[in-house]
């Protein structure tokens, strides 16, 4: 099974990020009554996250990133709601994710922006990624379905808790 650094160094140009971990999320399946997809992978146990900022700018320096934003003072663990399942698609592969919805996210990400970090994307749109490398069909599929199953009455199919801040270099040598 491929780590996450391994599915980036693959699909895109090396970069830095910094993240929050997330709980495993291999339980969704069991919880909505299916059956993993077929194609793709799921991250390895330990390797869900929640970016904050993804950067191929690679001059951002995972120590200082991660000082700069601990001294900032944040309180754990952080919680999001799951509001519903997107895919990420770039017309040959594709990523289930989980979208997260909380207000102390994007300001975590502004924080960020503000120290001087920058973002590769037009928008912030934090999640977790469910399954990366899927076929564009069966992720449209599953995302469709699981968005299908009734939200209970406060608008989240279950949450999750982010906790431990994390920057790393992404590039061939996984510096």
């Amino acid at each position: 099974m491929k780590t996450f650094k391994q599915y980036l160094s693959e699909s895109v140009q090396p970069g830095n990020y910094v993240a929050l971990d997330a709980p495993d999320l291999d339980h969704v399946w069991g919880t909505f009554g299916i059956k993993p997809p077929k194609s793709g992978s799921s991250p390895p146990r330990g390797d869900y996250h929640c970016t904050l900022i993804y950067s191929k700018d690679t001059s951002l320096c995972p120590e200082d990133s991660l000082q700069k934003l601990n001294s900032v003072g944040i309180n754990y663990p952080i919680l999001a709601g799951v509001s519903s399942f997107n895919v990420f698609d770039d017309g040959e592969k594709a990523a289930l994710v989980a979208k997260l919805n909380s207000v102390t996210l994007h300001k975590l990400h502004d924080v960020c922006r503000g120290i001087g970090m920058k973002h590769s994307y037009p928008e912030f749109n934090p999640h977790i990624t469910l399954r990366y490398g899927m076929k564009p069909d069966e992720a449209h599929a599953y995302a469709e379905y699981l968005n299908g199953n009734p939200v209970p009455s406060d608008g989240f199919h279950f949450s999750v808790a982010l906790d431990n801040l994390r920057s790393e270099t992404i590039n061939e040598d996984y510096v």
